[in-house]
């Protein structure tokens, strides 16, 4: 009994690890990880095409900028 309770164990946290790391967009991660943490997330953006146009500081949300070569 207490091997199939670790076993299931096991596998719900690995389903976790995967959603979380291959599923869940950057800005779903950051609304569970700042709602856990108790604080109002630094920014949200509203568009479905996700990003800040700035960007904070190590900011997951903030759009990924072209430079040129």
């Amino acid at each position: 009994m207490i091997d199939a309770i670790i076993t299931y164990a096991i596998v719900a946290i690995a389903a976790g690890f995967v959603l979380w790391k291959l599923v869940l967009p950057v800005r779903v991660k950051t609304f569970v990880r700042y709602t856990l943490a108790g604080k109002k997330a630094p920014c949200a953006p509203v568009s479905t095409e996700g990003g800040c146009a700035g960007g904070c500081p190590g900011c997951g949300l903030a759009k990924a900028v072209d430079k040129a070569r």
